[in-house]
Protein backbone atom coordinates (compact mmCIF):
# COMPACT_ATOMS: atom_id res chain seq x y z
CA UNK A 1 0.00 0.00 0.00
CA UNK A 2 1.66 3.19 -1.20
CA UNK A 3 -0.02 5.45 1.38
CA UNK A 4 2.13 3.90 4.14
CA UNK A 5 4.85 2.23 2.04
CA UNK A 6 3.96 -1.25 3.23
CA UNK A 7 2.84 -4.63 1.93
CA UNK A 8 -0.04 -6.79 3.11
CA UNK A 9 0.53 -10.49 2.41
CA UNK A 10 -2.28 -12.90 3.12
CA UNK A 11 -1.18 -16.33 4.31
CA UNK A 12 2.54 -15.55 4.32
CA UNK A 13 4.66 -18.60 5.15
CA UNK A 14 7.31 -18.66 7.86
CA UNK A 15 9.96 -19.02 5.16
CA UNK A 16 8.74 -15.86 3.41
CA UNK A 17 8.68 -13.93 6.67
CA UNK A 18 12.27 -15.03 7.35
CA UNK A 19 13.37 -13.79 3.92
CA UNK A 20 11.68 -10.44 4.43
CA UNK A 21 13.25 -10.08 7.87
CA UNK A 22 16.69 -10.35 6.28
CA UNK A 23 16.07 -7.27 4.10
CA UNK A 24 17.63 -4.19 5.70
CA UNK A 25 14.96 -1.84 4.33
CA UNK A 26 12.18 -3.78 6.09
CA UNK A 27 11.69 -2.05 9.44
CA UNK A 28 8.73 -3.96 10.85
CA UNK A 29 6.74 -7.15 10.29
CA UNK A 30 3.46 -7.74 12.12
CA UNK A 31 0.48 -10.05 11.88
CA UNK A 32 -2.68 -8.19 10.88
CA UNK A 33 -4.42 -7.52 14.19
CA UNK A 34 -8.11 -8.15 14.70
CA UNK A 35 -10.17 -5.82 16.87
CA UNK A 36 -13.71 -6.52 18.00
CA UNK A 37 -16.31 -3.82 17.53
CA UNK A 38 -18.62 -2.82 20.37
CA UNK A 39 -21.81 -4.81 20.03
CA UNK A 40 -24.92 -2.71 19.36
CA UNK A 41 -27.88 -2.85 21.74
CA UNK A 42 -30.79 -4.46 19.93
CA UNK A 43 -34.06 -2.64 20.49
CA UNK A 44 -36.04 -3.89 17.51
CA UNK A 45 -36.19 -6.73 15.01
CA UNK A 46 -33.60 -4.91 12.90
CA UNK A 47 -35.98 -3.70 10.20
CA UNK A 48 -37.33 -0.23 9.62
CA UNK A 49 -40.93 0.43 10.50
CA UNK A 50 -43.22 2.54 8.33
CA UNK A 51 -40.45 3.36 5.88
CA UNK A 52 -41.35 6.18 3.51
CA UNK A 53 -39.74 7.33 0.25
CA UNK A 54 -37.12 10.03 0.76
CA UNK A 55 -38.20 13.54 -0.05
CA UNK A 56 -35.94 15.28 -2.54
CA UNK A 57 -36.82 18.61 -1.00
CA UNK A 58 -34.34 20.17 1.41
CA UNK A 59 -37.13 21.90 3.35
CA UNK A 60 -38.14 19.76 6.29
CA UNK A 61 -40.75 20.08 8.99
CA UNK A 62 -39.76 16.91 10.89
CA UNK A 63 -36.33 17.85 12.27
CA UNK A 64 -34.78 15.15 14.46
CA UNK A 65 -33.44 15.70 17.98
CA UNK A 66 -29.76 15.38 17.08
CA UNK A 67 -30.07 17.85 14.23
CA UNK A 68 -31.71 20.37 16.54
CA UNK A 69 -29.04 19.91 19.24
CA UNK A 70 -26.30 20.60 16.69
CA UNK A 71 -28.20 23.72 15.56
CA UNK A 72 -27.98 22.48 11.98
CA UNK A 73 -31.19 24.29 10.90
CA UNK A 74 -29.39 27.59 11.56
CA UNK A 75 -26.82 26.59 8.95
CA UNK A 76 -29.51 25.39 6.55
CA UNK A 77 -31.27 28.74 6.87
CA UNK A 78 -28.20 30.34 5.29
CA UNK A 79 -28.47 28.03 2.29
CA UNK A 80 -25.78 25.51 3.25
CA UNK A 81 -26.88 21.89 2.87
CA UNK A 82 -23.57 20.34 1.82
CA UNK A 83 -24.09 21.03 -1.87
CA UNK A 84 -21.16 19.96 -4.04
CA UNK A 85 -19.46 18.12 -1.18
CA UNK A 86 -18.59 14.42 -1.31
CA UNK A 87 -18.58 12.60 2.03
CA UNK A 88 -16.93 9.21 2.50
CA UNK A 89 -17.54 6.62 5.15
CA UNK A 90 -15.60 3.51 6.08
CA UNK A 91 -17.43 1.14 8.35
CA UNK A 92 -20.24 -1.41 8.08
CA UNK A 93 -22.09 -1.80 4.79
CA UNK A 94 -25.31 0.17 4.53
CA UNK A 95 -28.73 -0.73 3.18
CA UNK A 96 -31.64 1.76 3.04
CA UNK A 97 -34.04 -1.05 3.99
CA UNK A 98 -32.21 -2.21 7.12
CA UNK A 99 -31.49 -0.32 10.35
CA UNK A 100 -27.89 -1.44 10.73
CA UNK A 101 -24.94 0.62 11.93
CA UNK A 102 -23.75 1.64 8.48
CA UNK A 103 -27.24 2.73 7.48
CA UNK A 104 -27.61 4.76 10.66
CA UNK A 105 -24.31 6.60 10.17
CA UNK A 106 -25.05 7.29 6.51
CA UNK A 107 -28.42 8.75 7.49
CA UNK A 108 -26.89 10.90 10.21
CA UNK A 109 -24.51 12.46 7.71
CA UNK A 110 -26.42 12.76 4.43
CA UNK A 111 -29.98 11.63 5.17
CA UNK A 112 -32.99 13.58 3.93
CA UNK A 113 -36.28 14.23 5.76
CA UNK A 114 -34.58 16.02 8.65
CA UNK A 115 -32.35 13.15 9.84
CA UNK A 116 -29.01 14.09 8.23
CA UNK A 117 -26.67 17.04 8.71
CA UNK A 118 -25.73 17.52 5.04
CA UNK A 119 -28.61 16.28 2.85
CA UNK A 120 -27.28 18.16 -0.16
CA UNK A 121 -23.99 16.25 -0.22
CA UNK A 122 -23.12 13.04 -2.03
CA UNK A 123 -21.95 9.82 -0.38
CA UNK A 124 -19.40 7.16 -1.24
CA UNK A 125 -18.18 4.36 0.97
CA UNK A 126 -15.55 1.72 1.61
CA UNK A 127 -16.21 -1.51 3.50
CA UNK A 128 -13.95 -1.45 6.53
CA UNK A 129 -15.22 -4.40 8.53
CA UNK A 130 -15.48 -8.15 8.27
CA UNK A 131 -18.54 -9.18 10.27
CA UNK A 132 -17.82 -7.68 13.73
CA UNK A 133 -14.09 -7.07 13.40
CA UNK A 134 -11.74 -4.39 12.12
CA UNK A 135 -8.40 -5.18 10.53
CA UNK A 136 -5.77 -2.39 10.29
CA UNK A 137 -4.91 -3.34 6.71
CA UNK A 138 -8.55 -2.83 5.69
CA UNK A 139 -8.59 0.62 7.29
CA UNK A 140 -5.34 1.60 5.56
CA UNK A 141 -6.61 0.33 2.20
CA UNK A 142 -9.81 2.38 2.57
CA UNK A 143 -7.89 5.53 3.51
CA UNK A 144 -5.63 5.02 0.50
CA UNK A 145 -8.69 4.75 -1.74
CA UNK A 146 -10.13 7.94 -0.26
CA UNK A 147 -6.88 9.87 -0.66
CA UNK A 148 -6.83 9.13 -4.38
CA UNK A 149 -9.95 7.21 -5.53
CA UNK A 150 -9.67 4.59 -8.24
CA UNK A 151 -11.44 1.48 -9.45
CA UNK A 152 -11.88 -1.70 -7.41
CA UNK A 153 -8.50 -2.98 -8.61
CA UNK A 154 -6.67 0.15 -7.45
CA UNK A 155 -6.11 1.49 -10.95
CA UNK A 156 -7.36 4.56 -12.82
CA UNK A 157 -6.79 6.77 -9.79
CA UNK A 158 -8.05 10.34 -9.87
CA UNK A 159 -7.03 12.34 -6.81
CA UNK A 160 -9.35 15.20 -7.78
CA UNK A 161 -12.24 12.95 -6.76
CA UNK A 162 -11.05 12.72 -3.15
CA UNK A 163 -13.82 13.49 -0.63
CA UNK A 164 -13.91 16.60 1.55
CA UNK A 165 -15.02 14.68 4.66
CA UNK A 166 -14.32 11.11 5.80
CA UNK A 167 -16.57 9.73 8.54
CA UNK A 168 -15.05 6.99 10.73
CA UNK A 169 -17.58 5.49 13.13
CA UNK A 170 -15.71 2.37 14.17
CA UNK A 171 -16.73 1.72 17.75
CA UNK A 172 -13.62 0.27 19.34
CA UNK A 173 -12.98 0.20 23.07
CA UNK A 174 -9.56 1.81 22.60
CA UNK A 175 -8.71 3.58 19.35
CA UNK A 176 -5.05 3.67 20.45
CA UNK A 177 -4.92 -0.01 19.53
CA UNK A 178 -5.00 1.03 15.88
CA UNK A 179 -1.64 2.79 15.95
CA UNK A 180 -0.63 1.04 12.71
CA UNK A 181 -3.32 3.11 10.96
CA UNK A 182 -1.94 6.46 12.18
CA UNK A 183 0.52 6.97 9.27
CA UNK A 184 -2.36 6.62 6.80
CA UNK A 185 -4.36 9.20 8.76
CA UNK A 186 -1.39 11.60 8.85
CA UNK A 187 -1.15 11.36 5.04
CA UNK A 188 -4.21 13.64 4.89
CA UNK A 189 -2.52 16.41 6.90
CA UNK A 190 -1.80 18.65 3.91
CA UNK A 191 -4.95 17.87 1.95
CA UNK A 192 -8.40 19.46 1.80
CA UNK A 193 -9.97 16.37 3.38
CA UNK A 194 -11.29 16.48 6.95
CA UNK A 195 -11.29 13.20 8.90
CA UNK A 196 -13.90 12.71 11.63
CA UNK A 197 -13.71 9.89 14.21
CA UNK A 198 -16.50 8.91 16.58
CA UNK A 199 -15.74 9.24 20.30
CA UNK A 200 -16.79 5.81 21.48
CA UNK A 201 -19.72 4.52 19.47
CA UNK A 202 -22.34 3.51 21.96
CA UNK A 203 -24.54 4.88 24.69
CA UNK A 204 -28.17 5.81 25.31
Amino acid sequence: MWITNQLSIKGASTALVDKLTAIDEVTKIDADAQFEIIEPKEESDGHLKDARPLSRSLKYSNIQYGIEKLKVPEVWSQGYYGQGIVVDGQEFPYDPHHSGHGTHVTGTVVGHNGIGVAPGSRWMSCKLTSEQNIFPTSAIACLQHFLCPGDKFGGNRNCSKAPRVICNSWGLEDMAELEDVYPAVFAFKNTDTFLVFAIGNYGP
